[in-house]
């Protein structure tokens, strides 16, 4: 038995989508890579400058593309996860921390690839985790490599699923090699994926350049992409609850659009905090 909290009848989940509709027919969003703005014009957006405005067919088509399943694939088979759960929701990690409060010495320091090490290992271990977002940055390497050794010493170190951030194509590539050589190549990486990557649009409807093409290239190898967006009320969204969560829900769908025209039917997490 599980409890589940709703606090918007289906007529305003509605309304809020109708809303989400409009604001990116009307309104757009500022898409600042010009791969992902080409992209879009050849499925039939409509692009000026930076502004790409989408149609509601080409939203109502990349919700019909988008798989209504997905299995977040693990090194270790039997803790891999199928999404939506329909028992308990799962239970992560979170991540990127730059900084540890040293177990030892009590300090605050910052935190090493020896920190994220022991923090897979335990996540590892807990039964009550059901997936590994790495904890911590890798500090002692240099910034362009955080990402790529925060998965390569949580993929060594933990059987489970792995997320983990992505923020540029190059990077984007190197996750999706490197998991390939896991599991064998990148076929049996699509069948499986055995991590998948956070992303965040800038609220308000922003998607940097670099980040919106490691989506591109993380969605045609078939990795699962959480956009998660940071939709703030009265600050980078309007104040009523209503507003903020049309806006968000406009970002979730601009990413589902940019993820289905890449490769139509590759997963994506609606992630919106």
């Amino acid at each position: 038995m599980r409890a589940i909290l709703n606090f918007l009848s289906d007529d305003e989940v509605g309304r809020i989508h109708e809303a989400s509709l409009r604001i990116l027919k009307e309104t757009g969003v500022k898409i600042q890579s010009e791969k992902v703005r080409k992209l879009l014009a050849e499925n039939g957006a409509e692009v000026s400058d930076t502004i790409v405005k989408i149609p509601n067919s080409l939203i109502e088509e990349a919700i019909k593309e988008a798989p209504e399943e997905i299995t977040l694939g693990a090194r270790e088979p039997n803790c891999d996860l199928k999404i939506p759960s329909h028992e308990f929701p799962f239970i992560a990690t979170s991540g990127f921390s730059p900084f540890v409060d040293d177990f030892e010495t009590g300090e605050r320091r910052k935190s090493t690839s020896s920190d994220l090490k022991d923090f897979a290992i335990v996540g590892d271990y807990l039964d009550t985790l059901d997936y590994f977002w790495p904890i911590v940055i890798p500090n002692e390497l240099p910034p362009p490599l955080h990402e790529l050794h925060a998965l390569a010493i949580s993929l060594r170190n933990n059987r489970k699923h792995i997320q983990c951030s992505c923020v540029t194509e190059k990077m984007a590539k190197w996750q999706i090699r490197l998991a390939s050589t896991i599991v064998g190549d990148e076929e049996k990486l699509r069948k499986r994926p055995i991590l998948s990557t956070i992303h965040c649009p800038v609220a308000p409807l922003t998607f940097e350049r670099d980040s919106s093409e490691a989506m591109v290239t993380l969605a045609r190898a078939g990795i699962p992409t959480a956009p998660m967006t940071m939709v703030l009320s009265a600050t980078t969204a309007p104040a009523t609850i209503a507003g903020t969560l049309a806006m968000g829900n406009a970002e979730e769908l601009a990413s589902l659009v940019i993820v289905e025209c890449a490769n139509p039917g590759a997963p994506m997490i609606y992630t919106s905090e």
